[in-house]
């Protein structure tokens, strides 16, 4: 049998030509699924929000500070005179209701920050939910569709490939391609040990003491 007969038999080029198939799904998945991306204006909307929560904080700053200022003032006007040393006891109490009452105040502006960030936030999630969902859903599509053609594209190379190993091993000899080659690997002989140790009293023929594998195949690029 001639090479050109082989390769008429052997179709090397189209195992190339499917996983060439299956390379191009690949990249059409891909191109696919770096096309489905939030919109501008879904990520300015996202990025004000984020801002606009930032400069809830800020803005109040000036009556935090406001309110440092004063509780030091205060603060600053309970003093010990040093004729009256025995009112300490009195003067810890009222210094002590003072940082309470701020420390509330604190607690209660917090709470109003807080709230106002978590209202930004429900916002700014129910304007750009269902563009999420979308890209999500999408993407879930993209992944279903390719699934099936690649799935077909895989069973196709699978199905050729042990074709070809099995041609290949009738033939006895390594077949090229434009793109591919199906090499030919004799069937590895093995000597069995205890042949071999018993090789010189019973064994007069030394091709007793060996056995010869099946022959194998494997696709390589040419």
């Amino acid at each position: 049998m001639n090479p050109q007969e082989v390769k008429t038999i052997i179709d090397l080029d189209t195992l190339a030509e499917y996983q060439s198939q299956r390379t191009l799904l690949e990249l059409d998945k891909k191109t696919l699924l770096e096309d489905v991306r939030v919109p501008e204006e879904v990520q300015a909307i996202v990025a004000a929000g984020m801002k606009e929560a930032s400069e809830v904080f800020i803005s109040f700053t000036p009556e935090v500070e406001a309110s440092i200022a004063q509780e030091k003032a205060e603060l600053d006007t309970v003093v010990v005179p040093e004729e009256i040393k025995v009112a300490f006891a009195e003067i810890d109490t009222k210094r002590a209701a003072i940082r309470a009452r701020y420390r509330a105040q604190d607690a209660q502006r917090r709470d109003k920050i807080a709230a106002q960030q978590a209202a930004i936030r429900t916002r700014v999630e129910e304007e750009t939910k269902g563009v999420f969902t979308a890209l999500v859903q999408r993407k879930t599509e993209i992944e279903a569709e390719f699934a099936g053609k690649e799935a077909a594209v895989d069973l196709n190379i699978l199905h050729l490939t042990e074709e070809i190993k099995l041609e290949v091993k009738t033939i006895g000899f390594t077949v090229k391609g434009l793109f591919r080659q199906a090499v030919y690997v004799k069937g590895k002989r093995s000597w069995i040990p205890q042949r071999l140790d018993k090789y010189t009293d019973t064994h007069p023929d030394i091709k007793d003491c060996y056995t010869v594998g099946d022959p194998s195949v494997t696709i390589r690029d040419v």
